[in-house]
């Protein structure tokens, strides 16, 4: 409560409106002892929940491990919109390595995010590619999304759902609306070479622009 957000909805928040968020972080193994290292913490638990006046907003688990490099995330479930049976606390054990980032809102605007958002993005190619360089560990494996309504490109897209992978910078996706269907490639580009786009369609039916 006092803080006001000025994001799409869901997360449009009036500061005078309380929305709980509760944070845990659990240390799950220590250093034995007799080392230098020892009751030093090497990995952790992380579980983060976001209430709305609605329902749950946000709904994350994370687990980490700490090596020679510092500390790697090994497994983890972050789901976010208006959740009703696909958050993180139904998702059972953690027992895939790698993080499942899961989207499911009634309708999202994603060109009113990237407008929200816009300027926490590096805006010269130098500080992209930096920037890109140090999230990949920090980039999700899996991507889902569901929706009744899409907005992108100022295009909309009806009954969205994508299933997407990551193998290191190349994301494979499903994609399945009302107005396209099939298999979507992606790999980030770089300063000399533009970022590439591969689709195989079984649908495609967009409405001309007005």
């Amino acid at each position: 409560q006092g803080l006001a957000l000025a994001l799409p909805a869901p997360a449009t928040k009036l500061a005078e409106s309380s929305w709980p968020l509760r944070v845990d972080l659990a240390v799950t193994e220590v250093a034995g002892a007799g080392g230098a290292e020892a009751g030093r913490a090497l990995a952790d638990r992380l579980a983060v929940r976001w209430q709305s006046p609605t329902g749950p907003l946000l709904d994350a688990r994370i687990e980490r491990q700490r090596d020679d490099a510092g500390w790697a995330i090994r497994r983890g479930v972050v789901a976010a919109g208006t959740l009703t049976g696909t958050g993180a606390a139904e998702a059972g054990a953690l027992t895939e390595p790698g993080v499942l980032v899961r989207l499911q809102m009634p309708q999202i605007d994603a060109d009113a995010w990237q407008a929200a958002l816009g300027g926490l993005w590096p805006t010269t190619t130098e500080a992209r590619e930096t920037a890109a360089s140090e999230s990949v560990a920090w980039l999700p494996d899996r991507f889902e999304l569901r929706t009744d309504r899409l907005r992108v490109g100022g295009r909309d897209f009806q009954r969205m759902q994508v299933d997407a992978s990551r193998d290191s910078a190349l994301w494979r996706a499903v994609v399945q609306s009302e107005e396209v269907a099939g298999r979507i490639e992606y790999r980030p580009g770089t300063a000399r070479h533009p970022g590439q786009v591969t689709a195989r369609l079984s649908r495609l039916a967009l409405a001309r622009e007005a």
